[in-house]
């Protein structure tokens, strides 16, 4: 989640999202524009904010450091470590306590009390007792997320063991569905949206826990996807059968999708993603590589691009890297790498690079180090001693010296990994390279 506002208050970090704001807005836009509106919007937040806040002292209180998130449908407030029971209870009451006391009793007294001589201030404490007091009133239903729900289930837990988790999500549910049945009867759409809301993630994280041993299987599907795609396969296609829940089933489509890219079996891994469907994201890796290998080249580079680049460091797999390989798209995709700003590009790049040195794509590895080690965002040192192994594996003797020659002169000093590193057999014996070993165990020995 993107956060359009980030600031520190007491020392504890609070991050807002932009659909914060919109969803207030929308709320507000009955019978309010204007002053009243902004009046509306700054109630809302200072409300939602001082409640966090709440959870985010009890946290304290109690040791551990915290951060606050106010998002689409209301907020959040994170803590540093599990607590007991009774400190969850009490970190979950103090959020609705916080902002009743500080905001919503004194709101409702200046509203009985006051005389006002304009109506959006009239307005605006009206607001302020809505939001303050009522609606940290309902925050109080055993209703999840809402903190009475996540006291529920905290009680229930500690009396019923793991039924009492079911017995809360359960619970949730009902009052939900009550809460929306009673708010169409009332006519507030957007209360009974939210009871939609908090109903269907109660009821995903029911489906959640029932799919839960699965994720183990899968996780077994997934160390086994590189060595024995065929029993990868088998374990996903078993998962598909039982499964319910949307994260679940799209893990277990995608593993059956690897699976059959490993065999180059291409249309199948494209039926697999249509059968994965709109309302779920897949890897983006994964999207590009099938996208890339049935001829949809732009849409499979782009995906990549956004997959490689959000964990820069991160190996996408050999199954990745053949697809690639297969599809002769590295030096393309090598481009559009660098030609990002910052440095998860290039740093992307470098992995690319050595993921072709591992499928045994020995020249490319180099072609696509080159280009890194150029471009000189990325660590030299690392791209070049990688680009010595490449050559090196490849019998090109004198390309890996002068590799290692780069990397020395970029800051390598690991003196060990030069006489052990197995991709560097065929140098093992050179006068250059012996030379090369001594002057860096000699760098060593003066540290």
């Amino acid at each position: 989640m993107r956060a359009s506002l980030s600031f520190r208050l007491g020392g504890i970090p609070v991050s807002v999202d932009a659909m914060f704001f919109v969803m207030a807005i929308v709320l507000g836009l009955g019978g309010r524009s204007g002053i009243t509106l902004a009046g509306w919007l700054v109630a809302i937040f200072v409300s939602v904010l001082v409640h966090e806040l709440g959870h985010a002292v009890a946290f304290r209180v109690f040791g551990q450091s915290s951060r606050i998130q106010l998002w689409a449908w209301g907020g959040l407030t994170y803590g540093s470590a599990p607590l007991p029971p009774w400190k969850d209870v009490v970190v979950s009451l103090a959020g609705s306590a916080t902002a009743i006391a500080l905001l919503g009793l004194p709101a409702y007294v200046v509203t009985r009390t006051m005389t006002f001589t304009s109506f959006s201030t009239y307005l605006f404490w009206h607001d302020l007792v809505r939001v303050s007091l009522a609606w940290s009133l309902l925050n109080l239903l055993p209703l999840l997320p809402f903190d009475g729900g996540n006291v529920a289930r905290t009680v229930l837990r500690g009396a019923m063991g793991e039924r009492g988790e079911v017995t809360a999500l359960w619970l949730s549910i009902s009052v939900a569905v009550g809460g929306g049945a009673w708010a169409l009867f009332e006519r507030q759409p957007f209360l009974a949206m939210y009871g939609v809301f908090f109903a269907g993630y109660s009821a995903q994280q029911l489906v959640a826990r029932r799919d839960a041993p699965l994720g183990d299987e899968l996780t077994t599907a997934v160390r086994r996807l590189e060595d024995d795609p065929d029993a990868a396969a088998v374990i996903a296609r078993r998962v598909l059968g039982t499964a319910r829940g949307r994260a679940t089933l799209t893990r277990a489509s995608e593993i059956a999708a690897w699976a059959a890219l490993a065999h180059e079996r291409d249309d199948e891994a494209q039926e697999i993603m249509r059968q994965i469907g709109p309302n779920a994201t897949p890897s983006p890796v994964l999207d590009g590589c099938v996208a890339l290998v049935i001829g949809d080249r732009d849409r499979g580079l782009r995906r990549l691009v956004a997959g490689m680049t959000r964990r820069p460091k991160s190996f996408p797999g050999t199954i990745a890297m053949r697809c690639i390989a297969r599809s002769a798209a590295a030096d393309e995709l090598t481009t559009r790498l660098l030609d990002r700003p910052g440095d998860d590009g290039p740093k992307a790049a470098a992995i690319l690079a050595l993921g072709m040195h591992l499928i045994g794509r020995l020249d490319e590895a180099v072609a696509v180090a080159e280009r890194v080690y150029a471009d000189g965002r990325a660590s030299r040192s690392e791209i070049a001693y990688n680009a010595a192994c490449s050559s090196a594996r490849a019998g090109s003797s004198d390309r890996a010296l002068r590799w290692l020659d780069a990397a020395v002169a970029n800051g390598f000093e690991d003196a060990e990994l030069l006489a052990n590193d197995d991709d560097l057999e065929t140098l093992r014996g050179l006068p250059a390279f012996e030379a090369l070993r001594t002057s860096l165990r000699s760098l060593s020995r003066h540290r």
